[in-house]
């Protein structure tokens, strides 16, 4: 009679795993693909002058999203330390995936993520870095945006600018821009640097340069005109 032997390749198609090989027992190797049928998993050869010549190969499924299958190599290779990946340059980046995982996992934005870069993208511009705060402004931090540097392990605030509406100096504000005039620069009010200057002292007993009068007028009606247009009517 003749014995009829299941082909343990056809169980896993053309889906994704992990492959861990071994040499007498111990871990040499740790590797993904994306589609097992490709026989990645079973390639010798790792780079020019080394080849890991395994005598087992342990086949582990694994999940379709790259990123989410990255991990688990990461966490294995970290665990095992195949012998191929234990210098430095070979194990950092797996370190760096399980720390980047875990960040996020605590609630963390790890600086140079996509989720980093498109937060930065959307506060653009309105970001506070430290320093002087710009005049009729106040610090506001973003909710639920703790990010983390994965190099320094420093944890920040991310903080943006916003009108202070409340206070006194955005109503200085208010004056320096809306008593001088439009963002086309015909002002419906014919009010010099020293007559503004001297209008905020004796109104708000503030003195503020000429110069720094300017710069406040030019930024905001640059940057922000659309904001101050609506109350030019």
């Amino acid at each position: 009679m003749k014995k009829l032997i299941k082909n343990p390749f056809k169980s896993f198609g053309d889906k994704p795993v992990i492959y861990i090989r071994y040499k007498n027992k111990k871990c040499t190797y740790v590797g993904e693909t994306d589609k097992f049928s490709g026989m990645r998993q079973f390639r010798k050869d790792l780079s020019p002058g080394i080849t890991d010549n395994y005598d087992e190969v342990r086949i582990l499924y694994a999940p379709r999203d790259k990123n989410v299958r990255k991990y688990w190599e990461a966490y294995l290779v970290v665990k095992l330390l195949p012998m191929y990946q234990l210098k430095e340059n070979k194990l950092k980046p797996y370190v760096s995936i399980l720390n980047k995982r875990r960040m996020k996992d605590q609630g963390l934005i790890v600086e140079g993520s996509p989720e980093y870069s498109d937060l930065r993208n959307k506060f653009k511009g309105i970001l506070f870095h430290g320093g002087k705060i710009p005049l009729g402004y106040k610090v506001v931090p973003v909710p639920n945006t703790k990010s983390i540097c994965p190099r320094t392990k420093e944890i920040k605030q991310i903080k943006i600018i916003e009108y202070d509406v409340d206070s006194p100096d955005y109503n200085m504000l208010m004056d320096i821009v809306l008593l001088y005039g439009k963002k086309n620069f015909e002002s419906y009010k014919k009010m010099s640097y020293r007559n503004l200057r001297d209008y905020i002292q004796k109104k708000y007993n503030k003195k503020l340069q000429e110069n720094y009068l300017w710069d406040v007028r030019r930024r905001e009606l640059e940057t922000n005109s659309k904001y101050w247009n609506k109350f030019y009517g």
